[in-house]
């Protein structure tokens, strides 16, 4: 679905296009990213992750996905694949399900020990009771994940008709964080996540606009 709304981009406007496919090759690294860690991330990994995801969604949607960010905290650890799922969710289940559209806000702050992250939505909501009644592996895993690696917990509340909100519940301890080793791959990860999506994504553009190019500096090019 996001590649057939950035096709569509590359004959209205070309430059949007290649913006829109740097964010796709960013989400696409997230997620090989976020499978391969066992350990935590910082939460401005996660939030760069959900991001990307919601400016892919808000292609396809437009005005009717409206996004708030009401983050008061940042600086917190939190397991992988543990926010980006719920928000997936939220677009996906609840907001997707209204003609309308409507609205997700994403809000984090700290209570004390304590970091709160909530995903609300405003979308069709459902029967808490069949939450409890059925089996939903993405939620138990999520639930999993935050339980085993950082002692956390999710709390889903919702109403037909009103909308879902998910709460994030993590004690915040300085011993969660993610090992020097990772957060040094991290970091350089970060410089290959700046500079390669622009490289992938103008060389994307430039085969469906048929103006195909070396990507790499002259140089590299004869390496």
């Amino acid at each position: 679905n996001s590649l057939g709304a950035i096709r569509e981009l590359c004959r209205q406007d070309p430059e949007d296009a290649r913006n829109a496919l740097g964010t796709f090759i960013t989400y696409l690294r997230g997620n090989m990213d976020s499978i391969q860690r066992e350990h935590t991330i910082h939460f401005s990994k996660e939030l760069q992750h959900i991001s990307a995801y919601l400016e892919l969604e808000k292609l396809r949607f437009e005005d009717d996905l409206n996004i708030i960010f009401d983050i008061q905290e940042t600086d917190f650890f939190i397991p992988s694949l543990t926010i980006q799922p719920l928000v997936e969710n939220a677009v996906k289940h609840g907001i997707c399900g209204r003609e309308e559209g409507g609205t997700l806000t994403l809000h984090t702050h700290r209570e004390g020990n304590d970091v709160i992250v909530q995903i609300k939505d405003d979308g069709v909501g459902f029967d808490i009771n069949d939450l409890e009644n059925k089996e939903h592996v993405g939620l138990e895993n999520v639930k999993n994940r935050l339980k085993h690696i950082v002692n956390g917990k999710l709390k889903i509340e919702s109403k037909p008709g009103v909308g879902t909100i998910a709460t994030i519940t993590i004690n915040d301890r300085k011993d969660w964080e993610e090992p020097l080793i990772e957060r040094i791959a991290g970091a350089v990860e970060a410089i290959i996540d700046e500079k390669l999506p622009q490289i992938i994504a103008s060389y994307l553009l430039g085969i469906q606009t048929g103006q195909t190019s070396n990507p790499l500096p002259a140089s590299h090019a004869s390496d």
